[in-house]
């Protein structure tokens, strides 16, 4: 029925907007209520939109255009490299913005279409009436994490660090409570979600993932009160930013149980306690940010199993409002028990700002190191090379 709304919405609007750009009346006679404008720019997308504001559709997309080169050695085989270089689309993700009836009545919608698999990956409604209180419902963004709370587009370094993928909680579905307090000084989030990921049809157990956030401003600029996902790396662009310092604590607990297969008939359940702390330091043409990780794996009837990780990052605009100059550095070790389970990466970015986030042109390096083989990488050092260009509308 969303969808029906929607589609319908978007009709009506194109209609209403042709006859206002014609100079025709909407009925056909005098102009006695609210009229539709239609606008396409680089900030905003394709939009159209009421003059009292209560209606509104907006459609854009963000695309990843890359290539890559990479060379990786093994600390056993240190005479042996291997190279790797490739032309890739990483990225493209169109989507769909609507508020109905009220500004802060709103339905999101964003696919994944790059790749062998399409995917979606956000459809929820928002309902967010006041600063302090707002309810989103459907799958999307769980609250863990300063850095995966970030729009991709707004990201000071492309792509997340290695203890962000590690540790968030990911998409998922269910319901969440946010708001913001002391003119957005304050804010807070609490949800339950299915905690099986995205693209699933139910709940696979009769357990929920939990998820909870505090942060704020200790001083300057808060961020935006609008939306959750709100959180900008890329705050230093404009270079008017005052000292700020902002912090955040979160959690999240979840119950999960293995897929019933011939070799575990009965597969044994665990419970995932994971907590997570952030900072953030913007100065006019600089940006930095930490995060920091801890997660307890306890399976039925098994032993405590525990990891942690770290990110860091910082840049600075050497031309500004154009030219950045940035550097990451993460570390995850996966098994405290295990002094062989580690893993570090570092990355060097040099962005050019063509048209501020929607388009950027960048160059990175990547050095990974391994204590044994994790998530993809070999035991010993691997380099990456990227040129990539990001286009958002």
């Amino acid at each position: 029925m969303r969808a029906h709304s929607v589609v319908w919405l978007m009709t009506l609007l194109g209609a209403a907007s042709a006859r206002a750009a014609a100079g025709e009346p909407p009925d056909g006679g005098a102009v006695d209520g609210p009229t539709v404008k239609a606008t396409a720019s680089l900030t905003d997308g394709l939009k159209v939109e009421s003059s009292d504001g209560n209606y509104g559709v907006q459609a854009g997309a963000l695309m990843w255009a890359r290539a890559s080169l990479g060379v990786s050695r093994s600390a056993t085989g240190a005479n042996e490299a291997l190279f790797t270089d490739e032309f890739a689309v990483p990225l493209v993700r169109p989507y769909l913005k609507a508020h109905l009836l009220r500004p802060w009545f709103s339905v999101f919608l964003q696919p994944e279409i790059a790749g062998p698999s399409p995917k979606l990956l956000d459809f929820e409604v928002d309902v967010h009436p006041l600063d302090e209180l707002g309810v989103k419902v459907g799958q999307f963004i769980t609250p863990f994490g300063r850095s995966f709370m970030s729009p991709v587009p707004k990201l000071q370094l492309q792509g997340f660090a290695l203890a962000s993928e590690v540790f968030r909680a990911n998409r998922d579905t269910g319901v969440m409570v946010y708001g913001a307090a002391l003119g957005g000084r304050l804010e807070y989030f609490a949800g339950g979600f299915n905690g099986n990921g995205i693209g699933q049809p139910g709940n696979d157990d009769s357990s929920l993932l939990w998820v909870g956030r505090l942060a704020g401003t200790l001083f300057g600029r808060p961020p935006s009160t609008k939306g959750h996902v709100k959180y900008d790396e890329t705050v230093a662009l404009a270079n008017d930013c005052p000292p700020t310092l902002m912090l955040g604590v979160n959690g999240y607990t979840n119950r999960t149980t293995p897929a019933v297969t011939s070799a575990a008939p009965v597969p044994a359940s665990s419970t995932v306690d994971t907590a997570g702390a952030d900072l953030a330091f913007a100065w006019r043409r600089v940006f930095a940010q930490a995060e920091g990780f801890l997660q307890r794996t306890t399976p039925d009837g098994g032993t405590l199993r525990s990891r942690w990780g770290w990110d860091a990052q910082v840049g600075v605009f050497v031309l500004p409002g154009r030219l950045e100059v940035a550097a990451r550095a993460s570390m995850v070790r996966f098994a405290v028990d295990d002094p062989s389970s580690w893993l570090t990466q570092a990355d060097a970015q040099l962005a050019w700002y063509l048209a501020g986030n929607h388009v950027k042109a960048l160059l990175r390096y990547t050095f990974t190191d391994a204590g044994s083989a994790q998530r993809g990488f070999s035991t010993g050092l691997t380099h990456g090379a990227v040129a990539q260009l990001q286009l958002w509308l």
